[in-house]
């Protein structure tokens, strides 16, 4: 009778204490698109760095046919993206960039100018019954040479979501990653988004009444 109720205590504590198969979410992303111009602008370059230069007649980072005097990055809408998640796990997606290098004024022979600015934008994420959007906020830079431009978009810091569907302390992290690319040499790209959804956390009441039918299977019978 002992030797049952053991068994019993022991396939009940499993119960408890062993973990399920990571279920699967469903989200749909949406990021609305950007457009900068002006960026790099010759005006906008210090004589100490060179001042203004016509650069337009330069075959490497320059894009003679617009006949602009300046930069232009471009990041598309993108979506709505349907992505599968596992619960906890982490997937990737992806928003196109485009980098039109324009008659941008030059650097000095001994060092870039750096000129910086901002890709604030929206980004969407339902589970089909909710849908909260937040501002992405990225940094981006474009270092203005004598012979080519230099594009960088910095990595984002991490947004958080937390939909009324989640287990209590469930979240989901959204953070878009780094692009590069050099204007005339470096083929336009895309920036990649990461999401990840944390595993659902065991309430400290259910842990320790999984752990205490496992110390009662593990009971040693006394000697009558």
């Amino acid at each position: 009778m002992r030797l049952r109720s053991s068994m019993l205590a022991l396939l009940t504590a499993a119960v408890f204490c062993a973990p399920a198969t990571a279920p699967a979410m469903q989200l749909t992303v949406s990021i609305d698109g950007i457009f900068l111009s002006g960026l790099g602008l010759c005006t906008d370059i210090p004589a100490a760095f060179g001042g203004c230069i016509d650069l337009a007649t330069l075959p490497i980072g320059i894009n003679p046919d617009n006949g602009l005097p300046y930069d232009q990055v471009s990041l598309a809408a993108t979506g709505p993206v349907t992505v599968d998640i596992a619960v906890p796990g982490s997937e990737t997606f992806d928003q196109p960039w485009v980098f039109i290098p324009g008659d941008t004024g030059g650097a000095s022979y001994s060092s870039d100018y750096h000129f910086f600015f901002d890709l604030d934008r929206n980004i969407t994420i339902s589970d089909g019954i909710q849908s909260i959007t937040q501002t992405i906020h990225q940094q981006g830079d474009i270092i203005v040479g004598d012979f080519e431009d230099t594009l960088t978009i910095h990595a984002s810091d991490p947004l958080e979501f937390v939909f009324n569907s989640f287990a209590p302390g469930q979240k989901l992290l959204v953070s878009m990653g780094t692009a590069t690319a050099t204007a005339g040499i470096d083929p336009d790209g895309t920036d990649t988004g990461t999401m990840s959804i944390n595993a659902i956390p065991v309430p400290s009441s259910l842990a320790l009444f999984g752990l205490g039918f496992t110390g009662l299977a593990f009971r040693r019978r006394r000697p009558a």
